[in-house]
């Protein structure tokens, strides 16, 4: 009882500290902004088959004067030109994995997210994942052709302009049958830059599946992928809306 309070505890304070981080490097940097989705921000969390993820995100700036927060070092705004690692603000576990950073609007910048297994570091150069400005968000995504069988761990991951309710549909494609079809809410978070986030786990199945994600709620944007992960080797591939 007493681990898990304390456990509690620590998971409050990474929360409201990463709450405070990101307050300071607003007020010190207001700027006219856009935003952009990084869908998976992580540092060193633990998944299942004992593998460690984490992400590296680069940036390929064309121009002086882009300004771009939540970055861990908060007096380094506007950005020099040029490509670089962005040191950006990622998640430990237990946080939902997106973020979102404001950027300089029209601002001649590109990005590149990649996410890596740490415990097999050597065996891969891990998953290019994509990079969605907000203004690309959307009311309806469709996803296919999923795979659910026990050789891999198929998510669907769905991001929030705002918060708000979502349909998802999960549909057999050789049968047509509708295996599943749920409301699912994306709840608000305690900041601008935490996309309200909800993932649902596919059930294992031996057909190809399709999945349909429908905004409910009223003027709700937002973006979905599935990741697919290779139980065994731990390689993921993504399933994104093109």
């Amino acid at each position: 009882m007493r681990a898990s309070r304390r456990r509690m505890r620590q998971t409050v304070m990474r929360r409201l500290t990463l709450a405070a981080l990101i307050l300071i490097a607003v007020r010190l940097h207001a700027f006219d902004a856009e935003r952009v989705l990084l869908p998976i921000a992580v540092q060193q969390v633990p998944g299942a088959y004992g593998s460690l993820w984490t992400s590296d995100v680069w940036a390929d700036i064309r121009a002086a004067g882009v300004s771009i927060v939540p970055l861990r070092i908060t007096d380094t705004n506007p950005q020099f030109p040029g490509s670089q690692e962005l040191p950006v603000v990622l998640f430990e576990a237990g946080h939902p994995p997106g973020l979102f950073l404001e950027v300089s609007r029209g601002a001649a910048i590109t990005f590149n997210l990649r996410i890596r297994d740490l415990s097999r570091a050597t065996e891969t150069w891990g998953t290019e994942i994509p990079v969605v400005w907000e203004r690309d968000f959307r009311t309806t995504v469709t996803l296919l052709p999923i795979p659910a069988s026990d050789e891999f761990r198929s998510t669907v991951r769905i991001y929030g302009g705002t918060a708000g309710d979502v349909r998802v549909r999960v549909t057999d494609i050789e049968t047509s049958t509708v295996l599943s079809d749920d409301v699912i809410s994306l709840p608000a978070t305690i900041s601008e830059f935490q996309p309200p986030y909800a993932e649902l786990n596919l059930s294992p199945n031996a057909n190809l599946m399709r999945v349909d994600v429908d905004a409910v709620s009223p003027d709700l944007r937002f973006w979905a992928f599935a990741s697919v992960t290779n139980n065994a080797t731990q390689h993921v591939t993504t399933i994104s809306p093109q």
